[in-house]
């Protein structure tokens, strides 16, 4: 049911008074929207309980004008980061990391966990 503020429903020392004699408590309520004005309502009944869902009007936020801008690009092999007066580029030395990394994987299939984390070389306690 959507009802209008004034007509069709009032909030009222903690309840809130619908169009008919219908006086409900109000058990739930987000006061960070306090200062705003009620708009319309919908009267809603879910899983045997009656539920006032009440819009708030607030208003627009004023234009304002942006200060600064800043772009960032992250590839295989650089960086490059500004905004519309300044381009910085930082070069990513990737083929040196996958080196590494194939280095890493290589004496990991090599020297078992299990050893490393026992502190004990081949056939080891």
């Amino acid at each position: 049911m959507l009802l209008h503020q004034g007509s069709g429903y009032r909030v009222k020392e903690g309840y809130v008074e619908i169009i008919g004699g219908i006086k409900l408590r109000i058990i739930g309520w987000d006061r960070r929207y306090d200062g705003y004005e009620n708009g319309e309502a919908r009267l809603v009944h879910r899983e045997g309980k009656m539920m006032l869902w009440i819009s708030k009007r607030i208003p627009r936020p004023e234009p304002y004008q942006l200060r600064d801008v800043i772009a960032v690009d992250i590839n295989e092999r650089k960086i490059v980061y500004g905004d519309d007066k300044i381009i910085k580029e930082m070069d990513i030395n990737f083929d040196e990391a996958h080196r590494w990394k194939l280095i890493a994987e290589s004496l990991r299939r090599d020297i078992p966990l299990q050893s490393i984390l026992h502190g004990g070389g081949e056939g080891g306690s």
